[in-house]
């Protein structure tokens, strides 16, 4: 969704009213949401925040109030809405199609949530303006703030964290083998220079707000892949008026048990299979 936005100069961004309690739930389906109170037995006549498939229903809905509009760079993530355009004009035609289909769903937005005709948005985790995709600088301040890890569980979170935007860096499954391998129930948690390094390097790779180029795929794409002993990486380039080769996207993957054992060129010919699963 982040990669649709390539080529946009203006965006909006639109966030409902507590979304979920805009959709009905079904008079049969109700009963399903009782809550016994000293009052009585009350029911749900709207979705409520925290069912297993609330997420799921509510995305269907605005699949279907915006059905058909992905190819305008309109698209919606729950009750997240967003908008791209290249020029103004052609933006405010946008926003009256998104406006006319909410209205006819009855669905309302929030004004203080919402941001037009902006030249830099954040969306999704990410923050894009023209041509370029970061890291969403909020997330970037827990980064840095992030403390070594005493037990598995924070290392875990850890590498949620920084997995969320291993696209922004180059050879992560490489670089963050050694805190990987300390997921595994069956090591010891020892935390030494190797995991601190490792540590100290994703940290830095993100802090120092990384910028991806939005792919523009009117034009040709080159990948450079690569092998080392316990993992495969590969960069996705394309080049700009003058030559410049922008990073896309980076990606990497570590080796398994059995492929650590394959020889060099067994690994490299791995590597250039995997080039088209990216």
């Amino acid at each position: 969704m982040v990669d649709m936005l390539s080529g946009a100069k203006f965006f909006t961004s639109m966030d409902l009213t507590s979304g979920f309690h805009q959709m009905k739930m079904h008079p049969d389906h109700a009963f399903l949401t009782g809550i016994a109170t000293e009052f009585g037995v009350y029911e749900f006549k709207r979705l409520p925040f925290g069912l297993r498939n609330a997420s799921a229903s509510f995305q269907r809905l605005m699949s279907i109030v915006l059905a058909g509009l992905s190819h305008l760079q309109i698209g919606c993530y729950i009750d997240d809405i967003i908008i791209a355009s290249k020029s103004v004009e052609d933006h405010l035609s946008k926003l009256e199609i998104v406006f006319k289909r909410l209205i006819d769903a009855n669905l309302r937005v929030k004004p203080s949530k919402c941001s037009f005709l902006q030249k830099k948005v954040t969306y999704l985790g990410h923050t894009v303006s023209e041509g370029q995709v970061f890291p969403d600088t909020k997330n970037l301040d827990s980064i840095r703030k992030a403390v070594p890890p005493k037990n598995r569980k924070q290392v875990r979170s850890f590498l949620g964290l920084t997995g969320f935007y291993r696209r922004f860096i180059p050879n992560y499954s490489k670089t963050a083998l050694p805190l990987t391998n300390l997921t595994k129930e069956n090591v010891p948690f020892n935390w030494s220079i190797i995991e601190q390094t490792a540590f100290e390097t994703l940290k830095n790779a993100l802090t120092l707000e990384p910028c991806l180029k939005l792919p523009d795929f009117s034009k040709p794409f080159s990948l450079c892949t690569d092998a080392s002993k316990f993992a495969l990486g590969a960069v996705l380039v394309q080049d700009d008026e003058g030559g410049f080769q922008h990073p896309v996207a980076f990606a990497s993957r570590k080796l398994s048990k059995s492929e650590i054992s394959y020889s060099v060129v067994e690994k490299n010919f791995g590597c250039g299979l995997w080039r088209h699963t990216i």
